[in-house]
């Protein structure tokens, strides 16, 4: 099972098993209509030590953003996930 453990203003991090990874990212200022915290997709490559030797797969990667997107959205931000 998937679950946030941390979530501050540049990074969420997410705990799946035994493993962690940081999402990295930047909260921004509500503006109706407008995403308000960017998830930097492109950070999701490994996990976090002491596992940080495994890549993160694909699906795993969908997962993790999907479980993010989620967690802003449940608390009241507007996600938008950027991938360069």
């Amino acid at each position: 099972m998937m679950h946030v453990t941390e979530a501050t203003r540049g990074h969420i991090t997410i705990q799946y098993g035994d493993k962690f990874v940081t999402v990295y990212g930047e909260m921004f200022g509500m503006v109706p209509g407008m995403p308000d915290y960017q998830i930097y997709g492109f950070s999701i490559k490994h996990w976090d030590a002491p596992h940080d030797a495994l890549l993160i797969t694909e699906e795993e990667k969908k997962a993790i953003l999907t479980e993010v997107c989620d967690y802003l959205k449940q608390h009241g931000r507007t996600p938008d996930v950027l991938e360069e």
